[in-house]
């Protein structure tokens, strides 16, 4: 692999972060202080009712009511701090979207479209440099050994060895991120089922995203850590995938014209067999009538 491929695909990946990051930071200004005023607003709504129904003053419905904050920001819609708000950007770029945490304002829905236009593709192109990272790196530790297995005669441009080892490998390393996920969120969430796991993480993984079951709701930093390394691999294996068809197709077409080449070549052997048998027989023929004609004469 030359330097430069190598560097475009770094770049690709530090751009990703980047713009992740600046994401994040930008959702996180624009809906916050939408989320303190609901918060505000809920909790005035609040304490105005408890003074009207229980005649009390503001300062005992206040201490009554001092936890109300905290709770409201870890209610069903998260508050929009900056690792919600990268968790958010993860799903906006991944297309997973689960729709636990939106934009609430104009702002930030006009926002959101603007950004995942150049988004989408930018992490898409992360993706499949990491995939393509990984195969570089699986092919230079998987190299001698196709060359113990198919002799250093066997050329590697047309010998699908090393795209099948990938395979496997990108295979093993994604089932095995999955379950070393599974184990995780079944340790920190032990009153969900394992069917209910491998399914949440299954829609991850698969970037549907129905948003019915929602892995990791309560552990956002695990998601996050959790949720590139398993898209990568599987970025890998589809790589890895593509390029195995595309050098099979190769040798398809290869066997094919070879196929075609001896077929021409038996057909003319055939022909040339097929030949000489006449000849001789004609000779054989032509003796014969010699033979009888000769006795004849006699």
């Amino acid at each position: 692999m030359e330097e430069a491929p190598l560097r475009k695909l770094l770049l690709h990946l530090i751009g990703f972060s980047i713009y992740v990051l600046i994401g994040g930071a930008v959702f996180m200004q624009i809906e916050k202080e939408e989320d303190q005023n609901a918060a505000e607003q809920t909790l005035d709504d609040v304490v105005l009712k408890w003074m009207k129904t229980c005649n009390i003053s503001r300062e005992n419905v206040t201490n009554m009511l001092q936890d109300f904050r905290s709770l409201k920001e870890n209610g069903y819609k998260p508050s929009w701090s900056f690792i919600n708000s990268v968790y958010f950007v993860l799903q906006l770029l991944t297309t997973i979207g689960y729709g636990n945490i939106t934009p609430a304002t104009d702002v930030g829905q006009v926002f959101t479209i603007i950004y995942a236009f150049p988004g989408i593709p930018i992490t898409l192109l992360a993706l499949r440099a990491v995939g393509k990272l990984v195969n570089i790196g699986l092919k230079k530790a998987n190299r001698p050994l196709h060359r113990k297995r198919h002799g250093m005669a066997c050329p590697e441009t047309q010998c699908p060895f090393l795209e099948k080892a990938n395979m496997c490998i990108n295979l093993c390393c994604f089932v095995l991120t999955w379950v070393v996920v599974t184990t995780v969120q079944a340790r920190l969430e032990p009153e969900k089922s394992v069917v209910f796991i491998v399914y949440s993480m299954f829609v991850t993984y698969s970037t549907v995203g129905f948003g019915d079951f929602i892995p990791f709701e309560k552990h956002k930093s695990i998601f996050i850590v959790f949720v590139l390394p398993g898209l990568s691999f599987l970025s890998g294996l589809i790589d890895s995938v593509v390029a195995y068809l595309e050098k099979s197709n190769v040798l398809g077409k290869r066997c094919y014209k070879c196929v075609s080449y001896l077929g021409v070549k038996m057909k003319a052997k055939k022909a040339r067999i097929n030949s000489a048998v006449a000849v001789k027989a004609q000779e054989n023929q032509d003796t014969v009538e010699t033979d009888i004609n000769a006795e004849h004469a006699v």
